[in-house]
């Protein structure tokens, strides 16, 4: 996953160019991210989940294919975020929005909090910034994100957060206290 993702990103900024790859995966397994599917290039089988995971902010099309081995999706275009629309992630969110990461935007991915493809926009009102370890916690684990007044909130685990109300994230330099 390393070598791909470094592979995919040209540069350090926010408008990351990007390499177009193709993935070919049963619509089934990517839909529920179990199973595996192929990258063009990749000779090994890549997890489903890894390929959702790409998919967040990586230009990937992905084909979904039925039982009887018929393409049945080639996916949407416009799914990634504009260079504007991550400029205004970072002045939102600071950088990753997980509590107490450092990380800065330009080393995060743009990820949908409503998964774009069963349908979420990619818009900022939908979009989060996350550092790839993150990212990846995010898709593999019980936390979940949703948006709160256009504001990320966090929900963790009940036995980490038993109010399950879950934190309002983010570090964005306008949501601390005016100094004077």
């Amino acid at each position: 996953m390393g070598v791909v993702t470094a592979g995919m990103a040209a540069d350090n900024t926010l408008s990351r160019s990007r390499a177009t790859i193709v993935a070919t995966v049963r619509a089934e397994d990517y839909d529920s991210g179990r199973g595996v599917g192929w990258l063009d290039g990749v000779d090994e089988p890549v997890s489903s989940a890894s390929i959702r995971e790409l998919g967040c902010d990586a230009d990937i099309r992905v084909v979904g294919f039925g039982s009887h081995r018929e393409v049945l999706s080639l996916g949407r275009t416009k799914r990634l975020f504009s260079r504007t629309q991550r400029i205004a992630l970072a002045a939102r969110d600071g950088g990753c929005i997980w509590p107490q990461c450092t990380a800065p935007p330009a080393w995060c991915d743009a990820h949908h909090v409503k998964w774009w493809k069963p349908g979420g926009v990619t818009d900022v009102s939908n979009g989060v910034l996350l550092c790839r370890s993150h990212h990846h916690l995010l898709h593999h684990s019980d936390f979940t994100l949703q948006m709160e007044h256009g504001v990320p909130r966090l929900k963790p685990p009940r036995r980490l957060d038993p109010s399950g109300r879950g934190w309002q994230v983010g570090r964005s330099r306008v949501s601390a206290p005016l100094r004077r």
